[in-house]
């Protein structure tokens, strides 16, 4: 009987350690991840919801569209850069060559000085810078890759220029004088050598007594009563003089400091910005007209000041000034 009592108490006690033991080798526990927060994004929801709405700032306009508009400004002024270089520049010494005159004038009138003057050659309008955006690709053309083609020319610079900034041009049979902006005459001086000219002389006395304007209004004005063939104290003065070999021309050119609108890659600027405005009495005589009927031309700037400047119009008033290149 105790034998019995003891096989149960064994049998009990051997049960409940079994139960007791846990079940195969438990699995680590890892420390919890940390949640990532969730990336921002444009929701419609309302704010209050959870979820965190984006600043419209980063993604949406004005900052988006000043962006845009940053760039393609500096693209446009890069654009405008090269524009207005290659447009106003001087001539290169490869471009100068091919239109030098002959070397023989240089000896003959020696006593003119690169700084008081200089000896040149007018081509004919070959239709080379008719078109300020396309460089014409003729035989003629290739040439004549300077600003102007050597069909215009300023005394002011001392170099070939576009027409509308120049003082003088060859068109056809006539030296006209193109420029804007400007009030300029021209008057032959018959029986004159240009060396024999000053400042003293009765003809370049009467030159400069043409008046100066102090408006837009009395440029045109001025520059009618010239076109018109008036009278300066007895001296008749043009915008245009016949092409005559071994004649001699005074010339005088006020070209006003003001503003002339342009446009290009979209941004408009001030013509006159890119040249050399000045008050210029000069003189010059027409050695050859050669084959090609190009003109040999030597002048002397007998006198250079500065030239009043004009207060333009706005273009919201409608002034007759702005201007875009086509």
């Amino acid at each position: 009987m105790r034998f019995l009592i003891v096989q149960v108490f064994v049998l009990f006690f051997g049960v409940a350690v079994f139960c007791q033991q846990p079940q195969g080798t438990p699995v680590p526990q890892s420390s919890p991840v940390p949640q990532a927060s969730p990336m921002p994004r444009v929701s419609s929801q309302n704010p209050n919801s959870g979820v965190a709405p984006e600043d419209p700032r980063i993604l949406t306009p004005p900052f988006m569209n000043s962006i845009g508009d940053s760039d393609r400004l500096a693209s446009r002024m890069i654009a405008l850069r090269q524009f207005t270089t290659q447009l106003y520049r001087k001539p290169t010494s490869r471009e100068l060559k091919a239109v030098e005159p002959n070397s023989k004038w240089k000896k003959i009138y020696s006593f003119v000085s690169e700084r008081n003057g200089g000896i040149i050659r007018l081509l004919p309008d070959l239709g080379c810078a008719r078109n300020l955006r396309v460089v014409q690709a003729s035989e003629e053309c290739i040439k004549l890759t300077m600003p102007g083609a050597a069909n215009s020319y300023s005394f002011r610079t001392r170099s070939y220029r576009i027409k509308r900034l120049a003082d003088i041009a060859l068109d056809g049979e006539y030296i006209s004088l193109p420029g804007s902006f400007m009030n300029a005459a021209i008057a032959e001086l018959p029986d004159t050598e240009i060396q024999d000219v000053d400042l003293q002389s009765m003809a370049i006395s009467k030159l400069a007594a043409i008046p100066l304007a102090s408006n837009y209004e009395q440029i045109a004005v001025i520059q009618a009563r010239i076109e018109g063939g008036n009278e300066y104290d007895g001296l008749r003065v043009s915008t245009r003089a016949a092409v005559r070999v071994g004649a001699t021309y005074a010339y005088r050119g006020i070209a006003y400091r003001g503003q002339i609108a342009r446009s290009a890659a979209g941004i408009v600027y001030n013509e006159l910005d890119f040249d050399k405005r000045r008050d210029v009495i000069a003189v010059f005589k027409i050695v050859e007209v050669a084959d090609d009927r190009s003109v040999t031309i030597v002048y002397r700037i007998l006198t250079e000041t500065a030239a009043p400047k004009i207060k333009t119009r706005k273009a919201s008033q409608g002034s007759e000034l702005e201007d875009r290149i086509k």
